[in-house]
């Protein structure tokens, strides 16, 4: 008979779920970490670990959820690579909406009182924002592109979950998360080091009228500080916290011109860039920022990484990964 507290992550062998998972393990050994995705990660943080499609009725999690005591699923599956899901709607809509409402099914039918953490985004808000208006958790969502909506979608299913069936959940929506071992190369970051990596010229995109990008970054050891603060209130049930959206972010604009700079000169000094002119096929913010007074109001968290910090953090955990030597 299992008496610790048992966690559900699934997407855990996925890049935010892998270092929450390690995180989780080595801070509290009283969870029992139960890990779900379609393959099995490189980590050995989960206690057990369950493979299958999270969009298949009767999957492996939700029989979990359904014939075992489960105390709290965070929810990190998904598809977010926003080019790929331009290409796959029908895949991008299917699994970022379908896996959501089969645990929460899951959960209303089990009847016992399993929590649910939802991961977004802040792309969500649809809209270009700045520091200066950034984005509030209680402003409309107004998504453009497939991605964002197949998350508005996720985030109005689990709502409406809370508000009907009385699940205690809450919903964290993420800036841009960097650090780590990230091998996601279309992001900035990951995509940066490794051209310097090898040698290529890293490319500064800009929109196709020339305008400049900006996006909120966030350090990835924050973003699992914050996702398990929520979780913490959610297991003690706070009602600041139940049916509550949160941003996780920095709550600071960066242009990606200045990160790509700073990453070359923590990296490869010498090394160029090279501008690119032109958008792409689908719907893109140009201006990301978001508001976490909230996170900071309620739970007490706040960013502790800052940009520079986290980019060197970034450099080092590489280079001790043994993906590349050192120069």
């Amino acid at each position: 008979m299992i008496t610790k507290q048992v966690w559900l992550v699934t997407g855990a062998s996925g890049y935010l779920a892998s270092e929450l998972c390690k995180v989780v393990k080595t801070a509290d050994p009283n969870v029992y970490l139960i890990g779900a995705d379609v393959r099995r990660p490189e980590h050995h943080w989960c206690d057990e670990f369950l493979i299958g499609a999270l969009d298949v009725p009767d999957n492996a999690a939700v029989k979990r959820v359904l014939t075992r005591s489960v105390d709290l699923v965070v929810h990190l599956a998904g598809v977010a690579v926003e080019g790929w899901c331009f290409r796959n709607p029908l895949q991008t809509c299917e699994f970022n909406t379908r896996s959501v409402y089969l645990m929460l099914e899951a959960i209303r039918q089990s009847g016992r009182p399993c929590r649910f953490i939802l991961s977004t985004t802040d792309k969500v808000y649809g809209r270009d924002a700045t520091q200066a208006n950034p984005y509030f958790e209680g402003e409309e969502l107004t998504a453009k592109n497939i991605y964002e909506t197949s998350k508005v979608c996720a985030d109005l299913i689990a709502r409406s979950y809370c508000q009907s069936y009385r699940i205690a959940l809450s919903i964290v929506r993420f800036a841009n998360i960097y650090g780590g071992v990230d091998t996601n190369f279309s992001r900035l970051v990951p995509g940066t080091l490794r051209c310097l990596q090898t040698g290529l010229r890293p490319e500064l995109r800009l929109t196709a009228t020339g305008d400049e990008y900006t996006r909120d970054f966030v350090h990835i050891s924050d973003v699992v500080e914050g996702v398990i603060a929520v979780a913490r209130a959610l297991l003690a049930s706070n009602v600041d916290v139940v049916g509550q959206a949160f941003n996780i972010g920095s709550g600071k604009e960066y242009r990606v011109r200045d990160v790509l700079e700073e990453i070359i000169a923590i990296c490869e000094p010498r090394a160029r860039y090279i501008v690119v002119r032109g958008g792409v096929d689908y719907l893109e913010i140009v201006h990301q920022c978001t508001n976490n007074d909230k996170m900071r109001r309620v739970l007490g968290w706040s960013p502790k990484v800052s940009l520079t910090e986290g980019l060197r953090m970034t450099w080092e955990e590489t280079l001790a990964c043994g993906r590349v030597e050192a120069a």
